[in-house]
Formats: structure tokens, sequence, C-alpha cells
């Protein structure tokens, strides 16, 4: 039997810098979370919805700057849900050599983030970076 876990969200955030001349616009980042279940944990989404303890669920985020110039410093954070474990860390999907320095973060109140900078991010859709990470449940 298989339990359809809804509470396993992963929060996002982002913050970028944008350049240092005066009559640049603020960065515009946008950020697309998905999840998809991979009861194996290999690394292969499967079809079905529910997840049991053993589980992993991948995380992809793509980050795209829709904005008019090179935004800098672009700090992409997400958080890692309960009742899970890192099982893989950051990786670009998006064909670009530049290494993702992964971090994990824990707050106060003991919630867990995976965080990484990505150096200058252009506009356009055409330089997005696609991350994914996995974790396994519990």
């Amino acid at each position: 039997m298989r339990l359809l876990l809804l509470c396993l969200f992963a929060g996002l955030s982002v913050g970028a810098l944008p350049v240092s001349h005066a009559d640049a616009l603020p960065p515009h980042v946008q950020l697309n979370l998905s999840q998809q279940i991979d009861h194996a944990c290999d690394g292969i989404p499967d079809p079905e919805d529910g997840s049991i303890p053993g589980d992993c669920i991948l995380y992809r985020i793509e980050v795209i700057n829709t904005g008019q110039d090179i935004a800098y410093q672009v700090n992409v954070k997400s958080r890692i849900p309960e009742h899970t474990i890192l099982k893989r860390p950051l990786e670009r999907l998006d064909g670009q050599e530049e290494v993702v320095d992964t971090l994990i973060e824990q707050n106060g109140g003991g919630v867990r983030f995976i965080k990484t900078l990505l150096r200058e991010l252009p506009p356009g859709e055409e330089h997005r970076v696609v991350l994914e990470y996995a974790v396994q449940i519990l």
C-alpha cells in the first residue's frame, strides 16, 4: 500500500544582486520547482504518486533570469522536508560545466535547507539553470 505524502514540500527561495551600474534594473529571477517519486532511489522518476518510507523524492529546480541584465550572486535555497534525509546533493542538469557547491544549513528551529550560489545568471530562457537533488523518506 502506498501512502500519498502531501506534506513533503520543499520551500524555495532566491536572492540575487543586480549589476553595479546605476541604470541597471533589479534582477527578476523565476524559480520553478517540481517533485517526482523515485521508488528505487535510482534517479529515475516513477509514474505513481504514492510513497512509503524508503522511497526517494526527486526535486528539480529551474532558475531563469527573466530580467534584462545579468543577475549576480544568485542564492538558491530549498527546504529539506521533515522525516527525510538528503540522498543526492544538488546537481546541474543543464549541461553546464560549472560546479554546484551544495551547502546544508539548519536554522534554530531544526529546519534544514540545501543551498547553492550561482555566480552569474544571464537573462533569457536559453541561460536557465536546472538543478536536481533527492531526499529519502524515513
